[in-house]
């Protein structure tokens, strides 16, 4: 009877100390998840800042990409110089390097219905602006230049660059649609980590002043016996 009574106090004493250290173990890891979301919410707002300072980037270069492409497509057909048509296709490169990096940023945009147009307008201007080139290379010039500065080239190098504007900015309303949702959630990380992060620092204390008042109670308690 007694060694029975013994083995539930010894039980009951054990209670305390596990409950204090599932407590603890519980606030660690709730701390480790609040610093976690924190630090993540932060690098995903800055990606997105980043992101959108990129597009700006992009878009200026594009948009020169093709003016250049236009200009050299016209002098080769102006002058019969084939010299010109190295830089076309330099700055043709550039563009649609460009183009791809753009589409990386938002594969949902770029795949959209307005995207496929802008995309089919693109290689109408460009196909009539390498037919110009070919007919310089040809020495046709009289035939080059109704194509580089014809009215069938304007109105469709006007279409894709509407077309190309309101791509760009579908593409701006995602960034920025991005960059508020990560502002938030960053936002509501640091708000709530100021909040509970003390909760967590003051019940550690708690606890561990607990613990020491119990270990030293119970060998006080021992040494009695």
């Amino acid at each position: 009877m007694v060694k029975t009574a013994g083995r539930a106090k010894e039980k009951s004493g054990t209670v305390m100390p596990r409950i204090s250290l599932h407590l603890l173990t519980l606030g660690m890891f709730a701390v480790c998840f609040l610093t976690w979301n924190v630090w993540s919410s932060y690098w995903d707002f800055r990606a997105a800042r980043t992101q959108t300072a990129r597009l700006d980037e992009m878009i200026k270069q594009i948009t020169e990409a093709d003016q250049f492409m236009t200009t050299f497509a016209r002098l080769g057909a102006s002058f019969g110089d084939t010299r010109w048509e190295e830089h076309y296709y330099a700055a043709t490169l550039q563009r649609e390097r460009l183009l791809t990096k753009m589409g990386r940023l938002s594969p949902k945009v770029f795949s959209s219905a307005e995207a496929m147009e802008m995309n089919t307008l693109k290689m109408a201007v460009t196909a009539q602006e390498t037919k110009a080139l070919e007919y310089v290379r040809a020495k046709k010039t009289d035939l080059a230049d109704p194509v580089a500065f014809g009215e069938a080239y304007e109105k469709d190098k006007e279409l894709y660059l509407e077309k190309f504007q309101q791509v760009v900015e579908e593409l701006r309303k995602n960034l920025a649609y991005d960059l508020t949702s990560y502002r938030q959630k960053a936002l509501t990380a640091v708000v709530w980590g100021a909040c509970l992060l003390p909760f967590f620092a003051i019940l550690h204390l708690v606890l561990v002043k607990l613990l020491g008042r119990f270990y030293a109670n119970r060998e006080q308690v021992l040494l009695n016996e």
